[in-house]
């Protein structure tokens, strides 16, 4: 079989399922659990996959989805490893499965990553780059440097202005932009100040379009008009959201 890095020799395709599967706010303001993804079904040589083989097969399946639940995660491990059957999960088995293929990712700068979502509460993992700045990351998205600079208007604005991480979606459209920058502003506050300008010249149609390929990519959630930072932004841009 291939190596598992021959696996990462192809650029990512885009989500395939985030715009209508993620995460759902309860109504206690929580999120539920995501749609059902279609089953990932392992290579096999025989009676079981082999162990090269079985680690494709995860690192396939989250290339393909960017991310999934852990449990979805633990699915995949248990039909790739033909492990099935009997009520005792091999916890320390798992986690080897895990050590190997972060290794392997590891000489191409990226990584396994989980992340407890704030909107439901549940883990997450994804592979992402751990060498790439935030704003570097964002950019391997299919936004265009526009989206981009409005998504980092969004991110802002609830880092700093919503305690509870919702942000109303027409709000987000019309994210607020300063008209001129301060004397003697900082590096940062210069470059959030370009993001504004780029973010003026976008019409509220291309705006609208703009949180609906964010929502698909899965950088944002948008439940009912209520916009929240989606789990690909937890899990790839955690130092964006500690900014």
């Amino acid at each position: 079989p291939r190596s598992l890095l021959a696996c990462l020799a192809v650029s990512y395709p885009p989500p395939t399922h985030h715009h209508n599967a993620m995460p759902k706010r309860t109504s206690g303001g929580a999120s539920g659990s995501q749609g059902k993804k279609a089953r990932v079904e392992p290579p096999r040589s025989g009676p079981r996959a082999s162990l090269e083989s079985a680690h494709h097969v995860l690192v396939q399946a989250l290339l393909k989805e960017r991310y999934m639940l852990e449990d979805e995660a633990r699915k995949v491990y248990l039909d790739a490893t033909a492990n099935v059957g009997g009520e005792d999960f091999d916890e320390r088995a798992y986690q080897e499965y895990w050590r190997v293929i972060n290794k392997e990712l590891d000489f191409v700068g990226l990584g396994l990553r989980r992340t407890k979502y704030r909107h439901d509460g549940r883990l997450y993992v994804g592979i992402v780059n751990k060498v790439a700045d935030d704003a570097a990351k964002a950019a391997g998205s299919q936004l265009t440097s526009n989206e981009l600079s409005m998504f980092r208007l969004i991110v802002e604005e609830i880092n700093t202005n919503c305690p509870d991480g919702e942000l109303p979606a027409m709000q987000a459209i019309n994210v607020r932009l300063p008209d001129e920058l301060e004397e003697g502003a900082t590096q940062a506050q210069q470059t959030q100040f370009m993001h504004t300008q780029h973010v003026a010249n976008m019409g509220s149609s291309a705006k609208e379009a703009a949180l609906l390929k964010m929502e698909a990519e899965g950088w944002i959630a948008n439940d009912d008009g209520i916009v929240t930072l989606g789990v690909r932004t937890y899990l790839e841009l955690e130092d964006l959201l500690s900014a």
